[in-house]
């Protein structure tokens, strides 16, 4: 069933659930309109990602101590709290 997220709701991010980034890469792909468009993923990078660089810039924010999945792309490691 379908919810719509709300922003303003209590919620609690959940990860660690091993991400395959690859379903993102072939959905543009096959949609031609989308091959510049940005992507971003907010990520502990724990995941099978395509080994070579798509033609999108793709931003890639992990936790500290957390590495991307692969060498292209530009990361960004997010702080700690506390």
């Amino acid at each position: 069933n379908y919810e719509p997220f709300d922003p303003n709701g209590k919620w609690e991010p959940k990860g660690f659930g091993g991400t395959d980034f690859r379903p993102v890469f072939k959905y543009i792909d096959k949609h031609q309109e989308l091959a510049e468009a940005p992507v971003i993923f907010f990520t502990d990078g724990c995941g099978p990602a395509p080994e070579t660089a798509p033609p999108n810039p793709v931003l890639w924010l992990l936790p500290a101590g957390f590495t991307s999945p692969v060498s292209w792309g530009t990361v960004v490691k997010l702080a700690s709290r506390g």
